[in-house]
């Protein structure tokens, strides 16, 4: 009982120390380190302060400097938004902005001898999270196009029908993969996964046959999973504006009815005309026989 009860204590500490390590960039790092807008983002700049000071460049451009426990930021835009901890020599940005995407060079020296030891330097990207993809389809001929829509920085996408990753020898895939050609009598469940560096978001559309009409369709359910918030899922109802399923209003019924409407009205026309000359013949004829028996 004793060892579960000290397993589930250090859970949380396990997990904490992931997340931390998970969320921090470090310029000793050698692959880009990417972070969400408006976020929080933490640089680590050096293991170490004591006895030591510190350049940091952004972009080439001096803007940051320790010396003998002082720190000096050398921009007045980052003031507000950037601290820095001589204690575990890692830099806070926080709200991240776009402008703080860039390259990062971190320089130490000798506090007494001006030395320098080493640099290290590390791409930061600030990246727009994607939100929840929109779906639309249009049916032409015998060919069903789907778009999926995404906004967020980056977006890149994947298709799956019925849970079955989609390629270019399924279905008929424009190079941004964001527009994709299926026949039109494919159906089932068709699936948008779009994503970047630091979320990841999903929608999914019903798919019926279709006739020579436009359908748009907004995605019956919703999975969005970013690198800083837990994984959500929403259920809302479909929404499909078709006209596919009443063509034959259209195309049969109003012209048949058409048809017949001028066609009666010609007949009543054609009848009252011939009413009218019998009736005119009659009265032509009875005034003749009065005259011949005058």
């Amino acid at each position: 009982m004793k060892a579960a009860s000290a397993l589930l204590l250090l859970i949380p500490l396990i997990t904490q120390g992931m997340f931390q390590v998970e969320t921090i960039c470090s310029v000793r790092r050698e692959t880009p380190c990417y972070r969400t807008l408006g976020h929080t983002v933490h640089l680590q700049l050096t293991t170490s302060t004591s006895g030591y000071a510190l350049n940091l460049d952004h972009n080439d451009q001096r803007i940051f400097r320790f010396r003998k426990s002082q720190v000096t930021f050398l921009k007045d835009s980052v003031k507000d938004r950037w601290q820095f901890s001589p204690e575990n020599g890692t830099l806070r940005i926080g709200p991240a902005e776009r402008n703080d995407s860039g390259l990062y060079k971190a320089e130490s020296f000798d506090q007494s001898t001006g030395k320098s030891i080493g640099g290290s330097t590390v791409q930061l990207t600030i990246e727009a999270p994607v939100d929840k993809p929109v779906l639309t389809q249009h049916c032409s001929d015998w060919i069903r196009a789907v778009n999926c829509s995404s906004n967020g920085d980056s977006p890149q996408y994947i298709w799956s029908l019925n849970g079955r990753p989609l390629s270019e020898a399924d279905a008929d895939l424009r190079a941004d993969n964001q527009t994709l050609r299926l026949s039109r009598n494919v159906t089932g469940e068709l699936t948008c996964s779009v994503s970047n560096h630091v979320s990841s978001n999903k929608n999914s559309v019903l798919l019926h046959p279709c006739h020579d009409t436009q359908t748009v369709a907004t995605t019956h359910r919703t999975d969005s999973v970013t690198n800083t918030t837990t994984p959500s899922r929403s259920v809302a109802d479909v929404i499909i504006v078709d006209v596919e399923e009443h063509w034959w209003i259209y195309y049969v019924i109003i012209p048949v009815s058409l048809g017949l409407l001028i066609s009666l009205a010609v007949t009543i026309c054609v009848c009252r005309k011939k009413k009218t000359h019998r009736t005119v013949n009659g009265t032509n004829m009875w005034s003749s026989n009065q005259t011949e028996d005058n």
